[in-house]
């Protein structure tokens, strides 16, 4: 049972420490870097026991969909009691006693009508039922002239008394039942004091003194991991500290902290506020001087792939080979060579950042898709922050400079390529580099697995200069040949940028190079592997010597080919390979004489169809000119004029079908020389 709600809690995260509640306590806390947590809270009660936690009204929701509680030694858990949201009016309504709307006493009394009351009217007790209040004008003495005045009407012994409400000292309901329901009504107007607070009241029934245990999920500010990277000349060291909030009303007294990096799916429902209808609701969801660029992993391609990784295992086992250096030695770095007159002066201890933290990671483990760190105990006072450092750790290094052209055109960036050899998942977060005891600027780092390797960037590098202007345009080249009568063509197409770098410094340099992918069909022609490849871009790497120049050329190709049967082709479609600057002599006159022989026949077509349409439109209009006819006298003139036309359209019928019968045979001439072209035309 404790392994399973251990579990459990690896899916949540704390929320609000409820104020005052020594009986139970705080205990443990995860936090999700999703923005989401779990708190547990541990005690003791003794026999049937209650207990109240208090919650903001924003939490309600997360406290009802997640809330788990457990009697360890055999007790028994009760129901969870909190207070409606119905808005206040509502719930004072609800009573028999209706005090919403401050009423006046009289307004009280006239609700009580028919109940039987205690009044304490002067210095009598007098029993009866209220009949109800009314205002009445009493004559003031001495001509003082009148007053309205509230009485209350009560029967008693059979009689009904009239008495000044004024000289009415209390008044008792004798229902029990009626006063609950005042108390609860007054009860329910100091609970809307504190809009935001919620009391979630807790039942554990048993017998004698027992261990209880509840745990919640709810919202949280997301734990944030920022790094400092120590650069030596030959090593690197890596301390991580992540920055905790506590945002709720109590302290954390040696409250055990896990923090996890990942993203649980969380949502909010809202199962507090009683719905009077079906309604869906969707939360919204929630995740720009030079910024710092997050280069994101990249797959290692073809040799360079090996060769990487061997020098990163190489690296990785170097480190842990390596015996743990005494904390007096654990500097940024050898300290910077100084000049003559610096070395005369008394030298300053170098910065060591390391031999006094301690780091407070006692356990770090893969769950799922999530990753933990068991921090251990910690106290945090009630809304406050902290800083604890959780990663503590050499790393191999290699220092590099890293091209974009948008990024800069002209200078790269200078930075490194880091290799995850802690053991432990690095979350993203803010960098710090320091270089040799120096501020060298600020990077930012995206997630980095165990054993991965990234590139970050801190500064820009003045010494080293890029000339990437060369570019090469799509260059199309077009290869063609016809072999039977089919035109066979593959066009490639080329296009790149060359890069020239110059570096101004005396110490040599590795230089990544970051050149866009084209994607859509295009792939590196005579380029050398890239060491990486990512969704949007190749990286490449060349060595720039130290006060000399270097070069990188990119090329990407693409290629595609189609055929085309010229007996079946159209004029156009050959008219888009002749534009071709690079077709051989005989193939272009060819395809020009081919050009000639298909527009010969489509031009025949043309005409013939021409012809047709004329002679389906004649045919047409002496339909309608017989149902005319049908309709008339001939002998008419209108009749006269009907067969007139009708007679003339036949000559014409006469001489179109002439005409089409000779461009038929035109069209079958055209086509024949056509296809005794093209029958066996092989060009290459």
């Amino acid at each position: 049972m404790r392994s399973s709600l251990a579990s459990a809690s690896l899916l949540a995260l704390a929320a609000l420490c409820p104020a005052g509640e020594a009986d139970l306590p705080v205990a443990s806390v995860t936090l999700f870097s999703s923005g989401v947590g779990w708190f547990e809270h541990t005690g003791k009660v003794d026999g049937n026991a209650s207990t109240e936690l208090r919650f903001r009204a924003n939490q309600i929701n997360d406290v009802l969909k997640s809330l788990v509680l457990q009697d360890l030694d055999g007790g028994k858990v009760g129901a969870v009691g909190y207070p409606s949201q119905d808005p206040l009016d509502k719930t004072l309504k609800s009573f028999q006693v209706d005090v919403s709307g401050n009423p006046p006493l009289a307004g009280l009394l006239n609700q009580l009508r028919g109940a039987q009351v205690q009044v304490q009217y002067l210095d009598t007790s007098l029993d009866g039922t209220v009949l109800g209040c009314e205002q009445r004008t009493r004559v003031l003495p001495n001509n003082g002239g009148q007053e309205v005045v509230w009485t209350l009407n009560l029967v008693a012994d059979g009689a009904i008394r009239p008495l000044n409400l004024a000289d009415v000292r209390a008044v008792k309901p004798a229902d029990p039942q009626l006063r609950a329901e005042l108390g609860k009504a007054l009860a329910a107007l100091a609970a809307a004091r504190d809009q935001d607070k919620k009391p979630v009241s807790l039942q554990f029934t048993g017998q004698g003194q027992r261990r209880v245990r509840l745990g919640y999920v709810s919202e949280a500010p997301v734990w944030k991991a920022s790094y400092r990277l120590l650069m030596g000349k030959d090593k690197a060291h890596a301390q991580a500290w992540a920055i905790v909030e506590n945002p709720t009303e109590s302290d954390w007294n040696d409250v055990k902290l896990t923090l996890v990096s990942g993203r649980p799916i969380s949502f909010v429902q809202d199962l507090y506020r009683p719905l009077y209808a079906s309604r869906p609701e969707v939360a919204t969801e929630l995740q720009a001087g030079l910024k710092p660029v997050a280069y994101g992993g990249g797959m290692k391609t073809g040799e360079a792939e090996g060769k990487v990784a061997a020098q990163a295992d190489r690296r990785v086992r170097a480190m842990k080979a390596m015996p743990a250096p005494a904390p007096a030695a654990a500097t940024f770095g050898a300290a910077m060579e100084m000049d003559a007159m610096a070395a005369a002066a008394p030298r300053e201890e170098a910065w060591n950042a390391t031999s006094s933290i301690q780091v407070a990671t006692q356990a770090a483990a893969g769950v799922g898709e999530l990753f933990t760190y068991d921090v251990g105990k910690v106290s945090i006072p009630r809304q406050r922050s902290a800083m604890i450092p959780f990663v503590g750790s050499d790393i191999p290094l290699e220092r590099v400079s890293i091209y974009n052209r948008a990024v800069l055109p002209r200078n790269p960036l200078a930075g490194a390529r880091l290799t995850n050899a802690t053991g432990l998942h690095l979350t993203p977060g803010p960098v710090t580099v320091y270089d040799d005891g120096t501020y060298a600027g600020d990077a930012q780092l995206t997630a980095l697995p165990p054993g991965q390797t990234r590139l970050i960037s801190f500064a820009v590098d003045q010494r080293l200069l890029v000339d990437s202007e060369r570019e090469r345009g799509d260059q199309r080249r077009t290869l063609a040949k016809i072999a039977k009568g089919v035109l066979q063509v593959q066009v490639v197409s080329l296009q790149g940028r060359t890069y020239a770098a110059e570096n101004q410094g005396d110490v040599d340099k590795l230089l990544v190079i970051e050149h866009p992918r084209a994607g859509g069909g295009w792939a590196l022609h005579e380029t050398d592997k890239p060491i990486e490849t990512t969704d949007a871009q190749y990286r490449f790497q060349i060595k720039v010597p130290a006060n000399g120049k270097s070069e990188l050329a990119v090329t990407e190709r693409m290629q595609w080919a189609e055929t085309v049967a010229l007996l079946d082709g159209d004029s156009e479609q050959i008219v888009f390979f002749l534009q071709a600057q690079d077709l051989k002599p005989a193939l272009r006159d060819a395809l020009t004489r081919a050009r000639v022989l298909v527009e010969a026949v489509h031009t025949a077509e043309r005409a013939r169809e021409e012809g047709q349409g004329q002679i389906r439109a004649i045919t047409e209009d002496q339909e309608r000119i017989r149902r005319n006819l049908g309709s008339v006298n001939q002998n008419t003139d209108y009749g006269k004029r009907l067969l007139q036309k009708l007679n003339e359209q036949e000559t014409k019928l006469d001489q179109l079908r002439v005409d089409d019968e000779r461009l038929a045979g035109d069209i079958n001439a055209k086509r024949k020389a056509l296809s005794d072209y093209v029958a066996n035309l092989t060009v290459e």
